[in-house]
């Protein structure tokens, strides 16, 4: 028998738990569907852009069912939007916990996880800001605006090299600079366990 020795460079990263629907608490449920629904109000039924694959979260009326025929699948008309809605989730990691501190922002990275999901199945273009770093590069994770597949696993991975005993930065700081109150086409949902009032003060 002969054997050989040789360097492997590969890595695994184990992405954030997926939050089954029937996981998620009634309030999140709730903040997501308004978000979805505010963003739906705005689709323009005469601006019609393109024809896509169907997924779980498009209207019946929309299937286009010529092309459906045409591939032998469900396909969907989509349209533009008068005032096209955006997501920013912002994800704060200071917890200003001793007792389960590791288990309650894993939960927090899970939500940012769910919502990003959410909001990407239901069309809309989120961006992710978090006060956190990688833990390779040492850099703040801070994802800009996408709204596709690639786009959901980038925050997927990002999520999930996220260091729980590295440094982080303020908060407060991040939703001054990643929060213009003047830009009605952007939804922002915090998802934070700090529940002290000078995370209130701004």
């Amino acid at each position: 028998n002969m054997f050989a020795n040789s360097q492997a460079s590969s890595y695994v990263t184990v992405l954030p738990g997926r939050i089954k629907k029937g996981q998620v608490s009634e309030e999140i449920l709730r903040l997501t569907g308004e978000v979805v629904k505010r963003n739906k109000i705005f689709e323009d039924p005469f601006g019609f852009l393109s024809i896509r694959e169907y997924s779980s979260n498009d209207p019946m009326n929309h299937i286009n069912w010529k092309a459906t025929a045409r591939n032998d699948e469900l396909m969907v008309n989509t349209f533009s939007t008068t005032d096209n809605k955006n997501v920013t989730i912002l994800l704060n990691l200071d917890v200003n916990a001793v007792l389960k501190r590791e288990a309650i922002l894993e939960e927090a990275i899970r939500i940012a996880d769910y919502l990003a999901d959410t909001f990407i199945g239901n069309h809309m273009s989120v961006s992710l800001y978090t006060n956190g770093f990688d833990y390779e590069t040492k850099e703040q994770v801070l994802i800009d605006s996408g709204s596709n597949a690639s786009h959901l696993m980038s925050i997927d991975i990002n999520l999930a090299r996220i260091d729980l005993n590295e440094r982080i930065s303020s908060f407060s700081e991040l939703c001054k600079k990643y929060i213009n109150t003047n830009d009605h086409n952007m939804e922002y949902v915090i998802v934070s366990n700090y529940r002290k009032n000078d995370c209130n003060k701004e």
